[in-house]
């Protein structure tokens, strides 16, 4: 499965419950030399519109650092700042809007903030338009601009892992430049060398593309004991599978739970899989594995998403939802370029049935939707 990455809410609140009285600065001018990590200093701080304390009040509520998650708060902080021009602050506040947390998702507002930090150079806000011009959020599809943005973030910061990875995954499958394995290999292991356990996983992944499942095995655990949650979820299928290992029961159930520890929709949707087979590690359960499907569905989890309107098409443990179903495959196709689900959607709509009439513009549509990412008809 394709996976690129990139790196960044509102409910807003009244702002005087941020405020804490007990803060250790005497006028606001300290703020602008303020090095400490005391949340009442950069609350404070933070409150006078200075524009890095608020940036960093952002990151403590988002991270959890000194004080609990809270991701409305960083959202809060975030935006402010941005809109006061703080570069960082645009880059971060795109990821709020691109996943929808805390805030309604808006891929045009993702877009719009990106580009404003990718225009000062910033190299997150870079990696991000490149990944929205690679995934069409927000904008057309657009490869070759895609590469020109993740090198632009490289040139500025060259120890970036994730632009690597996002680079790495374009020479993998030739999206916007001649397909070669060798750099994109390359750049998934300066990735790796630089502690990132998403560059470990993608390894993983290229390596049993390749046929070694060897290599895929010890990239793929290397990602899972360093803490990567969607490592984890693949470390348990590759013991579930015996791929590149022997079968263990005991290690699959091991790394999956771990990795849903993480609230990770890989682990749920292999889980799912494994749950919907016979013959597997675990006793066959629809029960479970529908239940699974539609949690990792709800996720976003884009291949879930397909699986689980393939059982509500075809009213496999529930009944047949055909409506249900097609909402299903259009995220699955729309947000997660799924090419099966747009593939699936063309043929629902080419023949047609008592509850969805025939729809040949439609029909039509998916299948060159699904043709331009990479279909082709056996």
């Amino acid at each position: 499965m394709k996976k690129l990455y990139l790196m960044a809410t509102i409910g807003l609140f009244s702002v005087s419950a941020l405020f804490f009285p007990n803060h250790s600065l005497s006028k606001v001018s300290e703020c602008k030399t303020l090095v400490t990590k005391d949340i009442q200093d950069l609350i404070y701080c933070a409150s006078k519109d200075d524009l890095f304390s608020q940036y960093n009040l952002a990151i403590v509520y988002r991270d959890g650092i000194g004080t609990k998650v809270d991701l409305e708060k960083s959202f809060y902080w975030f935006n402010r700042s941005a809109k006061l021009g703080f570069t960082k602050s645009k880059a971060n506040l795109s990821w709020f809007y691109k996943n929808g947390v805390v805030v309604e998702k808006n891929n045009d507002k993702a877009f719009y903030w990106a580009e404003q930090a990718a225009k000062e150079n910033d190299p997150i806000g870079l990696n991000n338009l490149g990944i929205y011009y690679q995934n069409g959020i927000g904008t057309n599809r657009d490869f070759k601009k895609a590469i020109d943005y993740f090198k632009q973030a490289l040139l500025v910061d060259n120890q970036l892992p994730i632009t690597k990875i996002n680079l790495a995954n374009s020479y993998f499958y030739g999206l916007g430049v001649e397909k070669d394995i060798n750099k994109a290999i390359k750049l998934a292991k300066e990735a790796a060398r630089l502690g990132d356990v998403m560059g470990m996983n993608n390894l993983g992944f290229y390596y049993k593309e390749l046929g070694d499942n060897t290599r895929s095995f010890k990239w793929i655990k290397k990602g899972a004991e360093a803490g990567g949650s969607l490592a984890q979820a693949n470390l348990g299928f590759y013991y579930a599978k015996g791929i590149g290992t022997i079968p263990d029961k005991e290690q699959a159930l091991y790394w999956l739970n771990k990795s849903i520890a993480q609230n990770e929709a890989q682990a749920y949707f292999l889980l799912a899989t494994l749950f919907s087979e016979e013959n597997s590690i675990v006793q066959q359960d629809d029960k479970q594995a529908f239940q699974y499907y539609k949690k990792a569905a709800e996720m976003g989890h884009g291949l879930a998403q397909n699986n689980l309107a393939n059982w509500l098409f075809n009213g496999r443990y529930v009944k047949r939802n055909e409506e249900e179903a097609i909402k299903w495959l259009q995220k699955a196709a729309n947000e997660n370029n799924i090419v099966v689900a747009m593939f699936a959607l063309s043929q629902i709509y080419s023949n047609g049935s008592i509850d969805t009439p025939q729809d040949l513009e439609k029909a039509k549509y998916w299948l060159e939707k699904a043709k331009e990412n990479g279909f082709s008809p056996k």
